[in-house]
Parts: structure tokens; C-alpha cells; sequence
């Protein structure tokens, strides 16, 4: 699973894009409005289960739990809440990594 993605997400009016690594129990990445995201995950029995901490220029630090099926990245979106809104996330893979 250890890739490179495109990120979509949408939600409340609000659309943005970004790039994440995402493989080896390791989610990282950044967004167009320069939103930069850090957090782990595990893998197992077909869920993706995990946080990652997102982390706005000037602004406070939040943790986001997600728990998403492991083929999370088959052009389905994925919920997620942020700050108690509804977030859909989309990944499309681009490249697998070592």
C-alpha cells in the first residue's frame, strides 16, 4: 500500500486538493490552502484505522480519526469529520513506493 496520492476533499462549500505518502502505518501530506497533515493508521482485517494531526498556517493543531476501508483509495469517497463538519476525501494513487 506504501504510494503517493492525489487528495480531494470537499465539504460545507469548501473544496481543496493536496498530495499525501501514504504506507507503512505512516500518513503525511500537504494541501493547497498549505495545510500540512502527520498521523499513523493501522491495517488490518480490511480497515484502515488511524489519526493524523492537521495543522493550518497560524492556527491551532487537530487531531482527525479516520477508519476507512483498505481499498480507500478505489475513487470512492471517504468521510471524515473536521471540527464536527462532514469531510469527504478521495485519493486517487499515482505512484507505488517502496
Amino acid at each position: 500500500m506504501s504510494a503517493f496520492y492525489i487528495m480531494r476533499v470537499t465539504g460545507e462549500g469548501n473544496i481543496t486538493a493536496g498530495a499525501a505518502y501514504i504506507g507503512k502505518g505512516v500518513m503525511i501530506g500537504v494541501d493547497i490552502g498549505e495545510v500540512v497533515f502527520d498521523g499513523q493508521y493501522t491495517d488490518s482485517a480490511g480497515r484502515m484505522v488511524g489519526e493524523v494531526v492537521m495543522t493550518r498556517p497560524k492556527s491551532e493543531s487537530v487531531t482527525l480519526k479516520f477508519d476507512w476501508p483498505s481499498s480507500f483509495a478505489d475513487g470512492l469517497e471517504q468521510a471524515m469529520t473536521v471540527e464536527g463538519k462532514p469531510v469527504r476525501v478521495r485519493f486517487e494513487k499515482l505512484k507505488d513506493l517502496p
